[in-house]
């Protein structure tokens, strides 16, 4: 049995996720779908986009470490081409180690992985990112914030027909639901950051259903720290946007390339990753002893 270890790095666990990915090698190929025998018997000719990674030698990488915000990255997946980038940066999401898609085992090892599944799975990690972006704000000092929070939440909350309040975030719906909005403007500013909170508890409860195993680590320290292990990629974007949510990590947009870093037990001044600020102090000493243009007589 391999012993893990942690890094002492403040927070209550350290992930350290290996997954695979092949850079680059990975197709998109259209293919008669197994799974969904009966639309085959109506349409024969059929065929839906699909993720085949190739048989080789894969890279072994750790996507939560080297890639802060990769969660959100899947989650704005929009089409066939990135789909098929991000699994020539990350891999694909291993989704034969997914419960809910036990059913297609048979289609994921003859085709590959179904990118109108890949797109689904974006779609419910964006709703859930739009309202915790919004359900964050709940407690911020910045008034402004608050203020503009609570209007984004009334604006994806409707009445079902029982006349409850329900959240139906804007991404993945194209047209307005049955229900009422009429009663949403009387809902007070803790009910609605209540029900942002309980969508998104319920949410990630429900995708990550047998996604990830509890486990027990060592922290340089030699204190036993909780560990949960994804068994697979899907289960790693999910686990990072819960620890995001819950306070366990902290994210910010770096100032210079603008992509997501870990700030997790850093400074809150922190604004830059170390590379971005080692690159541009570079950039400043190259300039300096730049020699100065010769002028004209």
């Amino acid at each position: 049995m391999r012993l893990l270890t942690t890094k002492n790095t403040g927070a209550t666990d350290y992930w350290h996720f290996p997954w695979f990915r092949y850079p680059g090698e990975c197709k998109l190929e259209w293919k008669a779908p197994i799974f969904m025998a009966s639309l085959l018997r109506e349409n024969p000719g059929l065929k839906m986009p699909f993720i085949r990674r190739p048989e080789m030698q894969p890279e072994i990488y750790y996507p939560l470490e080297i890639n802060p915000g990769i969660s959100r990255e899947f989650s704005e997946l929009k089409d066939l081409d990135g789909a098929c980038a991000f699994a020539n940066k990350f891999g694909v999401l291993g989704l034969e180690s997914v419960p809910r898609y036990a059913g297609c085992l048979e289609e994921l090892h003859t085709n590959g992985e179904n990118v109108n599944d890949w797109r689904s799975e974006a779609t419910q990690l964006k709703q859930v990112y739009e309202v915790w972006d919004l359900a964050a704000c709940d407690g911020a000092s910045d008034r402004k914030s608050v203020i503009e929070a609570v209007r984004g939440l009334r604006e994806i909350v409707t009445l079902n027909e029982q006349g409850c309040p329900i959240l139906l975030p804007k991404a993945g719906h194209l047209k307005e639901p049955r229900g009422s909005r009429s009663s949403v403007g009387s809902l007070k500013q803790n009910v609605l950051f209540g029900l942002a909170k309980q969508f998104i508890a319920e949410r990630f409860n429900h995708r990550m259903v047998q996604m990830a195993s509890p486990a027990l680590l060592l922290d340089a320290k030699g204190n036993l720290r909780p560990y949960n292990v994804p068994a697979s990629l899907l289960a790693a974007l999910w686990l990072e946007f819960g620890q995001l949510a819950s306070g366990v990590k902290k994210q910010k947009l770096c100032e210079s390339c603008g992509r997501w870093m870990d700030v997790t037990g850093c400074r809150s001044d922190k604004r830059k990753h170390r590379n971005c600020i080692h690159r541009e102090t570079m950039a400043r000493y190259r300039a300096g002893r730049a020699p100065s243009p010769i002028r004209a007589a």
